[in-house]
């Protein structure tokens, strides 16, 4: 459950509930609580409170707006299932510049990373992020295009970082998008004080979508996952790899609701053993009240 609401003429506030299911209970928590000042400082959105951060393109999206039924392997790793929510400021700023260019800033509590439901402990170096975004068009193909740079080090002195890139383009008549294709390619590194040895991870999803007979979208996202440095106990290189095609028809009859089916095909390589998987999902969306528009 969303509420959305302008407070005064300088801001507005955001509450979003949710209900889990773990291990067989039932659990009501608050994903977002927060205000934003629109007003207070020119060109720029100052955001207070319990949210998620501006980072990459999904990470700014609830769930139910992604034109896809599950997280990309890389997103679900990284910043787990739905995505990364933290307390704490968030400024976004339309620098002046000859052309658009934003640049989002953020400093979160770090107590925990991802989505969490535990306490955490007080982290060493608390949650900070920049995502610079631009956007341009050529014809009828608005493009946005955007970096991201993301750090944090934990209460034991693991230090982690990522840098990230998003592209999102569109071809949109109206409130049928006619083509879409929407990808993010990040690079996770986490060291430990003492250790010698980083882990690396290299990840990225690439989403082509075309939209056709009014109220149908037809797309297919590749998934691809690896570790980048890994040493079997002879300090030989060892490969593990996750890839995945996700074939996803969905069907618009109105802005409040969706229907998908979506085919997942995941192949899954460590070492010299390899496995496939194969399901089938099922989504319907339904949304009661207004919704808020997003900026692109």
């Amino acid at each position: 459950m969303s509420f959305y609401a302008p407070i005064d003429h300088h801001s507005q506030g955001v509450l979003s509930l949710a209900a889990h299911e773990e291990s067989g209970n039932a659990r009501f928590e608050v994903h977002e609580a927060f205000f934003q000042f629109d007003s207070l400082l020119p060109r720029s959105s100052l955001t207070v409170g319990q949210f998620f951060l501006d980072i990459g393109r999904l990470n700014n999206w609830h769930q139910h707006d992604w034109p896809f039924i599950t997280p990309p392997e890389v997103h679900k790793t990284f910043f787990a299932q739905e995505g990364v929510l933290d307390k704490g400021v968030q400024l976004s700023s339309l620098l002046p510049t000859p052309f658009y260019l934003n640049l989002t800033t953020g400093l979160t509590s770090g107590f925990n990373f991802g989505h969490s439901h535990g306490p955490g402990e007080k982290p060493k170096v608390p949650t900070h992020y920049l995502h610079l975004t631009s956007f341009f068009s050529l014809g009828s193909l608005d493009v946005q295009p955007g970096l991201t740079y993301l750090s944090r080090t934990d209460s034991q002195d693991e230090k982690t970082y990522f840098l990230g890139t998003d592209w999102t383009a569109k071809i949109k008549k109206g409130r049928q998008t006619d083509f879409l294709f929407q990808s993010e390619l990040w690079y996770k590194n986490t060291s430990q004080k003492g250790v010698d040895k980083e882990q690396q991870k290299l990840g990225l999803y690439l989403y082509p979508q075309i939209g056709f007979a009014s109220n149908f979208e037809l797309g297919l996202r590749y998934d691809y996952l690896a570790d980048l440095n890994l040493k079997d106990a002879n300090e030989n290189d060892y490969t593990r790899s996750h890839q995945a095609l996700v074939p996803t028809l969905s069907y618009k009859p109105s802005e409040f609701s969706t229907f998908r089916i979506a085919y997942t095909a995941e192949f899954k390589s460590e070492g010299d053993d390899s496995t496939v998987e194969h399901s089938i999902q099922f989504q319907g969306i339904y949304i009661l009240g207004s919704h808020p528009s997003h900026s692109f």
